[in-house]
């Protein structure tokens, strides 16, 4: 048998582009992401924004799930992505689209729908009209996992192992900032008042703090802050 390459066969230099890059974590960190989901033999996973599939493949080779979909927008990624599961054997059981999933959601492709899933993967950043399309799609059980740098003040995590977050369908919608904001920054003892919990000042100037240091604009807090208005949750 001819030896086909690892995984790991890509070596990914900035700059990226603007979608980010089409690999967004090292492989251990993927295979943390999808314990967490639990994904198994039984599930059917879709990566909305897959890049060059290398989640799909860890997913389909590793975890053994029943049926992998990627939706990929950029023409090279999407190529790529497909030129990459095709040396693997693995097109059986990667299906690859070309599109927005912003359009793909409410369509289909050759009878593939999103509504089969059972995990749906999301790294890019989020908004709350995502969300509500999603919630009219995804059927009960199926899981949403993201991650620390694109958070989902809508929803709130039903399982957490940082840098990675799942929320479980239907969604649970947080009844207060505070809530929220303790399921996601998980600090357990307050810095400012020894034996107290974190109040919800500390926990916004904590999430600002990860959000500087790691390179994002605080404009993310901030807008995390008004979704969460704007969905009644304070």
């Amino acid at each position: 048998m001819p030896y086909r390459k690892l995984i790991d066969d890509v070596n990914i230099r900035p700059p990226y582009s603007d979608f980010g890059p089409p690999i967004c974590f090292p492989n251990a960190l993927t295979r943390r992401m999808l314990g967490l989901a639990k994904a198994g033999e039984d599930d059917v996973v879709w990566d909305l924004g897959c890049g060059w599939a290398q989640t799909l493949i860890i997913a389909a080779t590793e975890f053994g799930v029943k049926k992998c979909v990627g939706i990929e927008r950029l023409r090279q990624r999407y190529q790529k992505a497909k030129e990459r599961v095709s040396q693997r054997s693995l097109s059986d059981k990667i299906t690859l689209i070309e599109s927005s999933f912003e359009n793909f959601i409410d369509s289909r492709h050759k009878g593939t729908r999103i509504e089969d899933a059972t995990i749906v993967i999301y790294l890019l950043e989020t908004d709350a009209e995502l969300i509500e399309q999603l919630s009219r799609k995804l059927k009960e059980g199926c899981r949403l996992v993201y991650y620390y740098n694109c958070l989902t003040p809508e929803i709130l995590p039903d399982a957490v192992d940082h840098p990675f977050y799942v929320s479980s369908f239907p969604f649970r919608k947080p009844k207060s900032a505070l809530e929220w904001l303790r399921a996601v920054v998980k600090k357990r003892r307050s810095t400012l008042a020894d034996g107290e919990l974190p109040g919800e000042q500390e926990l916004w100037d904590e999430l600002s703090h990860d959000y500087h240091i790691l390179g994002l604009s605080r404009n993310y807090v901030k807008r995390y802050r008004t979704r969460l208005h704007q969905a009644k949750a304070v």
